[in-house]
């Protein structure tokens, strides 16, 4: 048996600058903060482990608070963002999962680092 793990903002789907976009001016709506979207610079890659890297480094003491509100700023970007313009399959993707899921000795998955809307 083999699992096949798939990323899905940048491998399957063209959205990871429309992710980061909406992230960073989600941040700044309900914080006030400008991060920075060079990604690498912090040690967790998700959008909540990213944010809780601000919180901490920023010293803001509702959590909980700040990441409902950075949350429901994102996805109404999001949604606005898709409206305009929707996001796409990289050319090829579907067909590969297709094929992948149609195997007896193969199971496919996937994973994000962004909230799921």
């Amino acid at each position: 048996m083999h699992h096949i793990m798939f990323d899905i903002d940048g491998t399957l789907v063209e959205s990871y600058e429309l992710d980061s976009i909406c992230f960073v001016s989600a941040v700044e709506e309900a914080t006030g903060i400008c991060i920075d979207s060079d990604w690498s610079k912090y040690q967790h890659v998700t959008d909540s482990g990213i944010l809780n890297e601000i919180i901490k480094s920023n010293n803001i003491l509702n959590e909980k608070r700040t990441h409902a509100d950075v949350k429901q700023a994102f996805v109404k970007r999001l949604k606005q963002a898709i409206e305009l313009k929707p996001i796409y399959q990289v050319p090829g993707a579907s067909s590969f999962l297709s094929l992948l899921s149609s195997m007896n000795n193969v199971k496919v998955s996937f994973a994000t680092g962004g909230w799921v809307v």
